[in-house]
């Protein structure tokens, strides 16, 4: 798999990541600042009662005029320009296809102009991809009582709103299915979804007060002082897949200390014991030939991608790019072809594509 996604609390850890290991992050930028915005009322947490949806245009979709008692509206952010915003596009329509007998209605707001979002969802691609309501609202209203009240800055970013009007979980909309099958079945914790998102946005005050310091560290060269940042941030926020994840590329690559980027690599696997796209991401960490590892442990990324394969039931292609791309990597170019093809059958149009160059890759080496 060739992109990942990060989100709210991790996003300037991940940023920095990308610029010291040349890795490729699929987490979105903010949206274009505008002068215009209307500064919300209140800040927006879990729990809280979810803000009007004052659209402007509905493009696909019935106008939503309230959040019905007994219903359930995921209110999701995105962008035409965003790349994981489109990669999450199939699976939110699977989602509101899931759930639809549920009563769970899925909108998906744009803060775009009219003009360019009309014939975005309007293609033949998108329409098909975007099964569900869709709306773009240019004075970013919206945006700023969710988006901005919330302390959300990154897209994708969706939040679900519960039978009784209150926000019941944010974050990224690839997260989602746990989450809806509780809600709608009534076995969501609130009160535990309240602390871990508050705990989220305290830690990215304190990645903020971080920042500063990571970088200088990466300029100098000092590898070991940004692992020494990185763990005081993992004091404040103990197992924080995001920030192992970061810690374990920065071990692997530029600080040079592979014992100790494996040893997060085995504690996450743990972590992501039933986790498909957790188990796809870290072992891809390992194998992604863009990043500069001189010791890569092919046989523990294997391991780790047959497991994703095994839990995603061997039917998605991003993991089955990741498995072939292991093969490759161990040598077996035979068993890269075979499962690559696989992949490139399973993918999404979006990205079948870019999994075919990597077939064309294998298939030469042959």
């Amino acid at each position: 798999m060739r992109t990942t996604f990060f989100h709210a609390a991790t996003l300037l850890v991940a940023g920095f990541v990308a610029a010291t290991t040349g890795t490729v992050l699929a987490q979105a930028p903010a949206a274009p600042a505008k002068t215009e915005e209307k500064a919300p009322a209140k800040t927006l947490t879990v729990g809280d009662q979810a803000p009007t949806l004052d659209i402007e245009h509905y493009l696909k979709g019935e106008p939503l005029k309230g959040f019905e008692a007994g219903k359930v509206t995921v209110v999701e952010f995105w962008a035409t320009w965003c790349g994981p915003c489109k990669q999450s596009m199939p699976h939110i329509s699977e989602l509101q296809e899931r759930y639809k007998d549920y009563g769970v209605r899925v909108v998906s707001i744009s803060d775009e102009k009219l003009e360019k979002v009309k014939p975005f969802v309007e293609s033949p691609e998108w329409s098909q991809k975007m099964r569900y309501t869709v709306a773009t609202d240019p004075d970013r209203s919206v945006y700023a009582a969710y988006m901005t009240a919330a302390g959300q800055s990154g897209i994708p970013t969706a939040f679900v709103v519960g039978k009784k009007g209150t926000i019941e979980w944010i974050g990224h909309p690839m997260e989602l299915d746990t989450v809806l099958d509780e809600v709608v079945h009534d076995k969501w914790d609130a009160a535990k979804a309240k602390s871990k998102f508050e705990s989220a946005r305290a830690l990215e005050t304190e990645m903020r007060k971080a920042s500063a310091k990571l970088r200088e560290a990466q300029v100098a060269g000092k590898w070991d002082e940004v692992i020494t940042i990185l763990d005081g941030l993992l004091e404040k926020s103990p197992g924080n897949e995001m920030i192992l994840l970061q810690k374990m590329q920065i071990c692997l690559t530029n600080a040079d200390r592979p014992k100790d980027g494996y040893a997060i690599a085995r504690t996450l696997m743990g972590t992501y014991e039933k986790n498909a796209m957790g188990l796809n991401q870290l072992a891809w960490t390992i194998v992604d030939p863009r990043l500069p590892i001189k010791d890569r442990d092919v046989k523990l990324a294997t391991e780790i991608a047959e497991k994703a394969n095994k839990v995603a039931g061997g039917k998605d292609g991003a993991i089955l790019d990741t498995l072939a791309r292991c093969y490759f990597t161990a040598g077996d170019k035979a068993k890269a072809i075979e499962t690559q093809k696989k992949a490139v059958e399973l993918a999404p149009e979006g990205m079948k594509e870019e999994l075919q160059e990597a077939l064309k890759e294998y298939e030469a080496a042959k």
